[in-house]
């Protein structure tokens, strides 16, 4: 009679379990082999972090998306959120203000922003620009990933060296 008490409660237990657990949407790693990632090409002297949605004891309000229970990481300068262990990154902040896009709207300090599964996010210091600049790149095959951002846009677009940055390459790759 206990046993049977006790498997009825853990079966009741597993189905509130199912009925709890985040949606696959929000918890899922990667979309068709993509993962989010974030690099952060800031000076040190920036903070950047990165998070996972659908897991850890934290709250994240995006912008963009409204909010999610998630887990942050610092994430340091010159590295990715692949390198410190974040292999699928769903959102970003800056604990300073920030613009979101090249052309974009300067977010206020510790604003989160949901990326998809598939992009690629820069974070960077433009042209020496004071405020920093995080924008999504979509994914470029490997081969491509080093021709200068000139030769992967129609010609008629207006990109000299001088307005590309200090590399003026596309730094994208596809693992």
């Amino acid at each position: 009679m206990m046993i049977r008490k006790l498997a009825a409660g853990l079966a009741a237990a597993g189905f509130a379990a199912v009925l709890l657990a985040p949606s696959p949407a929000v918890a899922a790693e990667c979309t068709l082999g993509f993962c989010g990632t974030v690099k952060n090409n800031l000076p040190s002297y920036y903070t950047v972090k990165v998070a996972r949605f659908g897991v850890g004891n934290e709250t994240c309000w995006t912008y963009n998306a409204g909010s999610f229970t998630c887990q942050t990481y610092w994430l340091p300068s010159g590295k990715s959120s692949s390198d410190i262990g974040v292999k699928d990154a769903d959102g970003f902040m800056l604990e300073q203000p920030f613009r979101h896009g090249i052309l974009g709207q300067v977010l206020p300090a510790y604003t989160w922003v949901k990326i998809p599964s598939i992009a690629t996010v820069w974070c960077n210091l433009l042209n020496g620009a004071t405020t920093p600049t995080c924008y999504q790149c979509p994914p470029i095959r490997r081969e491509r990933a080093q021709q200068p951002v000139a030769a992967l846009l129609p010609q008629r677009a207006d990109l000299s060296e001088a307005r590309l940055g200090q590399r003026g390459h596309v730094g994208v790759e596809v693992e």
